[in-house]
């Protein structure tokens, strides 16, 4: 069930992430203004306006790009919308604009042919993009087969997520049979005929939309938000008629109800007076939460709203005649275009005030291009993440043990007082790891420098991006000498990457003899404009000279290094350290409630843990009773088990085991003694807990890389002796410090397991002195040692939803991470399927009342405390006064009338100006005043005043929310313009759209003639030339197997879908093993074996650990299938595949596509090791 609700989602994310996006639309409309460029660079193209005064010659008037003179047209084109200003040409009829670009090398400009005017160019970007963006909605998928249109095909995947929910929740216990009974009924008969038609008075469901006064007669929807009651009012012995209004109250004669929100889901109340009571509390509480409902209403009335808006929810229910999920459509798309209309406003009115200063603006600047694609973007309302959360929630607070649901309001108020400490502890740790550039941006920078160094000579003012340098990789295998003495030579393999990817490659030295390869690297400038060619030579040289992997782990231990001494270098590990110490603070209370944690009543052990947290004199240890109290490490082989400790007094038998993120939830235990501690962490939910914690680097045998000289001296110090077993090592030093190590020498190994730097190199190889870089994009990702993830009180933001689809945060890596994203679908899904879990979500309070701690907005990683309770006073009976029953909604314009900015009315809430006053304003963030961060803003008074932003932010987001001082309560969300300024989030707002969000759209059509193979099947075709097809691979794979080859077709043709890729699951009812143990003793020279990794286990890792499984034998089929000799093997990522008779496959498009033999050759030693 998890599974399928996974799958619905990540349809409507395709759905979602495919739409049009800004670069592209205005790629598009100038490829129809000069249709012989391709691509089209507008910062390059130059408009020149002359004068024409025949018989004279033109004389130039003025130069400018071409995205200067759009951004003006475009800017000019909104305030005359706003004025009723015609749009006219500023020229005359004695005036001419040519278009020119640089000829190569700085040759002779270019004249270039153009479709159009000027004008219309700017007219289509100006307005035409929300029309782009509703027809996409409206048509239907170009193919060979007919699909319903888009927006049709996302009603269809959200409805069926919706009830998938609903079965979930119900076999779980998160929700009764009474409620799923509503849901269904609800569904089965979607509009108000069919259920009175269908249904009798008296026993029949109200399916009602939630709206808000927003002074008009029938109120603003709530989009995406409904509610299902048991009754709609009417009786048998009343049933409705015609005329009659059929709205209802709050009182207890229509409960029980079920609410549903996209960001809460499906909700139970005894009536509908208790549903609004929760929501209207939601709503004041702030947060992202009451922000998600916020951006459900049309765009006018959500810049009308007060901060606390939740009382303008109506006092009754009126129902629409239509189907109440279909009827939010329109409404968000109307929201969609207008949102996109503000953006663009604003982003071009600030691009043009940039083309009046010293700095060359951009048609496609950042700022704005983030805006309008945020602003586009309608993650929040059908992507299922949320639900899935706030079932997490539910199901977490059920599995809690009673103690925790028990608590007085005394033990709950220190709760939340330990976790508000642990999350600023947090947000003052996130922006100092932001301080570490991307891999990605650091091999750019330093390649750039190179190129321009090596280059000056001959170049010396070009701009070389080594993203647009591609080298082309030429290989030539070894040839076969036949029985004549022949050479049959094979046909050379070309493959074709950027400079960048090549220094991030992780390809290991070549040994003697291996293949010979050529390689050839065409260089280009800015303007696309050829400049040489590179030979092997130059590339050998630069990449082995600049040394990505090398200086980036100098970086590395220049920001992380624990013996550093300047205040600024040691600002990270302490932040780290104050951190643990929170969490550990934290945990300690939770066990301290704990009736089951400790041997005895007297709880000494709770004194031990005490007197270690608030001992930090590394020369002495503490004292408990007489007794010293020991801190001890864990290691396992010899290697030290990050974050384990081990705390034991010197008279005293027993022990206590602090293990955060432990498999049964509990972070502290006392132990009998050191025989029991044994007895558990040799079981195996430890084993593997302790696997995930401890040092990679001897298994991929580079323990010694470790410690080359140069790199990370200080990492000896932690070295430890191989022995076997698990041990207990004293800690020399503060337990903060050694946790920090642990922590650093964790990330240094995952790090370097992946990576060969030049000085590897060198010392491995006699042949070759190139460096390759390993791909570190999820280096930074476990930066934060101690992150508490998602917290089940928060919801995620649009940013936080595109940050779980971006590519590189696949659920299946972030499975093996605590804390991370992967527990929206895994925490309690195992559980509930009876599925051991490697790691449990960490025990924490039920509260019986809500927080009143406002709750912040966060862009990424949202965690803050805080929860609704559904246990509500009851509320005095209102009814509405005669609602309609249906709301006229508009269908969306493509063109949308400019508005002025609103900047809110923030004066109440400034601090004194003195506080900023000598101080220059900066332009990457808020700046830190007296233990306050505080930035400068101009709200509608137009005066520059100082405000307080919440610490819960992150530099590299560029959001911040603005605080009352004296609450706390969130009364604005600001975004960073680049400059020291701020804009309003809730006009333009957003985060930059993830390029890797390119994903496909749904589930492709399966080709006919074929047979379809659905997940955890396995079929066989003999004979014939039908294909073999399957779909939605995503922690799956596809294996195909093929043979008895004709000279046309293979005669045998069989593909599995593997579920989870597993070969434990079963496959047509039995284990995956035995079939594919089957088909090996089949195979003969010149059959053919095809693995085809899902979007989620596509990655090298992701097939390595698909082929390295092992059987209960220790036998390795897959791997064993794939050598057998003369079998050909090919591997691909995609989330379908389609395997035809002649053994051509053809890929789903959007995955990672086929894998080239290098990669091939790495994924398969790395399986065997």
């Amino acid at each position: 069930m998890i599974e399928l609700h996974q799958t619905y989602n990540r349809k409507i994310t395709d759905l979602l992430s495919h739409q049009m996006t800004l670069q592209r639309f205005i790629q598009a409309q100038l490829t129809k203004a000069f249709p012989q460029l391709k691509p089209i660079d507008p910062d390059v193209i130059l408009v020149n306006t002359y004068r024409t005064q025949p018989p004279a010659e033109p004389v130039l008037i003025s130069t400018q790009t071409l995205s200067q003179a759009l951004i003006n047209k475009v800017a000019q084109i909104h305030v005359n919308a706003v004025t009723g200003s015609p749009n006219a040409e500023e020229h005359g009829a004695d005036t001419q604009i040519v278009f020119y670009n640089n000829g190569p090398a700085g040759g002779a400009q270019n004249t270039l042919e153009h479709q159009g005017s000027l004008l219309t160019l700017a007219q289509n970007i100006a307005t035409r993009f929300p029309e782009a963006l509703s027809s996409y909605w409206n048509r239907s998928p170009e193919g060979p087969f007919k699909q319903p249109s888009r927006l049709a095909q996302l009603l269809g995947l959200h409805r069926q997520m919706l009830s998938t929910e609903a079965a979930l929740r119900f076999e779980d216990g998160t929700l009764s049979e009474t409620g799923k009974k509503l849901i269904d009924t609800a569904f089965q008969y979607p509009t108000l005929e069919v259920r009175e038609r269908e249904l009798p008075a008296g026993d029949r469901p109200g399916v009602y939309p939630i709206r808000i006064d927003d002074n008009c007669a029938n109120g603003a929807l709530l989009a995406g938000c409904f509610l299902i009651t048991r009754s709609d009012g009417s009786s048998a012995e009343a049933p409705y008629t015609a005329s009659d209004t059929r709205s209802i109250g709050l009182d207890d004669t229509t409960g029980p109800v079920v609410l549903y929100t996209p960001g809460e889901g499906f909700e139970e109340f005894a009536s509908a007076g208790h549903a609004r009571e929760e929501l209207m509390q939601r709503i004041n509480n702030g947060g992202e939460k009451a922000n998600q409902l916020l951006k459900s209403l049309p765009v006018s009335v959500e810049h009308s709203r007060a901060p606390q808006w939740g009382d303008d929810l109506l006092l009754g229910f009126a129902p629409v005649t239509g189907d109440v999920v279909a009827q939010t459509l329109p409404q968000l798309l109307q929201r969609q275009a207008d949102e996109v209309n503000d953006a663009m406003q604003y982003g071009f009115a600030e691009a043009q005030t940039a083309t009046q200063s010293a700095r060359t603006p951009s048609l496609l600047s950042a700022e704005t291009v983030a805006s309008v694609n945020d602003a586009a973007d309608l993650s929040l309302h059908f992507d299922g993440s949320n639900a899935l959360l706030a079932r997490n929630e539910q199901l977490n607070n059920k599995l809690q043990p009673q103690w925790l649901k028990e608590l007085t309001l005394e033990q709950e108020t220190t709760y939340r007082e330990l976790d508000e400490a642990e999350h600023k502890s947090l947000a003052h740790l996130q922006p100092l790891l932001g301080s570490i550039p991307s891999l990605n941006t650091f091999a750019k920078q330093l390649l750039a420098q190179a190129l321009k160094v090596k280059l000056q000579d001959r170049y010396p003012n070009a701009q070389i991006d080594p993203d647009n340098v591609m080298v082309q990789i030429t290989t030539q295998p070894p040839g076969n000498s036949g029985l004549s003495g022949t050479q049959n030579a094979p046909k050379p393999k070309i493959d074709n990457t950027s400079l960048t990817e090549m220094a991030l490659m992780n390809t290991a030295p070549w040994k003697d003899n291996s293949l010979t390869s050529t390689w050839t690297a065409r260089v280009v400038d800015a303007n696309a404009n050829y400049l040489l060619t590179l030979d092997k030579t130059f590339l050998e040289e630069l990449i082995s000279q600049t040394d990505v992997g090398g200086q980036y782990l100098k970086l590395l231990d220049e920001k992380l290094s624990p013996t550093a001494t300047s205040d600024e270098a040691k600002a990270l590990p302490n932040a780290w350290k104050e951190l643990q110490k929170a969490r550990m603070a934290k945990d300690a209370f939770i066990t301290s409630l704990d009736p089951d944690a400790y041997l005895n009543k007297q709880k000494i052990a709770e004194q031990w843990i005490k007197a270690t947290l608030e001992h930090d004199d590394s020369t002495t240890w503490p004292i408990v009773k007489g007794a010293s109290i020991v801190s001890h490490s864990v290691a396992v082989d010899g290697k030290p088990v990050q974050g384990m400790l081990v705390i034991k007094p010197t008279n005293h038998p027993s022990l206590v085991l602090y293990s955060p993120d432990a498999p049964d939830g509990r972070p502290f235990r006392e132990i009998v003694d050191e025989d029991q501690l044994d007895e558990l962490l040799n079981t195996a939910q430890w084993k593997t807990y302790m696997d995930q914690r401890v040092s990679p680097a001897d298994r991929y045998g580079i323990y010694d890389d470790l410690f080359l000289p140069g790199i990370s001296r200080w990492l000896k110090t932690f070295a430890a002796d191989h022995e076997a077993g698990i041990r207990l090592n004293p800690i020399k030093g503060s337990i903060s410090d050694s946790l920090y190590m642990q922590e650093l020498e964790l990330l240094r190994a995952r790090a370097l397991v992946q990576m060969t730097t030049s000085a590897d190199v060198s010392a491995r190889s006699t042949v070759n002195k190139l460096m390759f870089a390993a791909d570190m994009s999820q280096l930074l990702l476990s930066l934060t040692p101690v992150n508490p993830g998602i917290s089940a009180l928060t919801r995620l933001s649009k940013a936080a939803l595109r940050a779980l689809r971006a590519s590189g945060r696949s659920l299946p890596r972030l499975l093996t991470q605590p804390g991370q994203w992967g527990a929206v679908y895994t925490d309690f899904a195992m559980a509930a399927s009876g599925i051991p879990l490697l790691r449990r979500t960490r025990l924490r309070p039920v509260f019986r009342a809500p927080a009143h701690t406002p709750q912040q907005r966060l862009a990424i990683s949202p965690a803050t405390a805080g929860a609704p309770s559904h246990h509500l006073a009851p509320v005095p009976v209102t009814l509405s006064e005669g609602l309609p029953s249906r709301i006229p909604i508009q269908s969306p314009t493509p063109a949308h009338t400019a508005q002025t900015l609103n900047r809110g009315d923030l004066g109440a809430h400034a601090l004194d100006n003195q506080l900023l006053a000598a101080i220059p304003v900066r332009a990457t963030g808020p700046q830190q005043i007296a233990g306050k961060w505080l930035i400068r803003y101009t709200d509608n008074s137009g005066i520059n005043r100082p405000y307080e932003v919440s610490p819960a932010f992150k530099f590299e987001s560029g959001y911040v929310n603005v605080v009352n001082p004296q609450t706390g309560q969130r009364v604005a969300t600001l975004l960073s313009k680049g400059n020291g300024e701020w804009a309003p989030i809730g006009l333009p707002g957003g985060l930059k759209l993830p390029d890797q969000l390119r994903t496909t759209i749904g589930r492709s059509a399966v080709p006919v003639p074929a047979t379809s193979v659905e997940m955890g099947m396995s079929k066989t075709i003999q004979g014939g030339e039908s294909t073999l097809s399957t779909r939605g691979l995503s922690d799956c794979s596809a294996l195909a197997v093929l043979s008895g080859w004709n000279g046309k077709t293979y005669n045998t043709r069989t593909l599995m879908h593997l579920q989870g890729s597993n070969l434990e699951a079963p496959l047509n009812g039995r284990k995956g093993f035995d079939a594919v143990r089957e088909l090996q003793a089949s195979l003969k020279s010149g059959d053919k074996v095809i693995l085809v990794g899902g979007s989620l286990s596509e990655s090298k890792i992701g097939l390595a650990t698909t082929l390295s499984q092992t059987d209960s034998s220790g036998r390795q089929p897959l791997l064993d299938l794939i050598s057998t000799e003369g079998v050909s093997f090919e591997m691909a990522g995609a989330s379908g595949v389609d395997v035809m008779a002649d053994g051509s496959y053809t890929l789903v498009e959007g995955g990672a596509g086929t894998v080239d033999d290098a990669m091939k050759k790495w994924i398969i030693d790395f399986a065997k090791d």
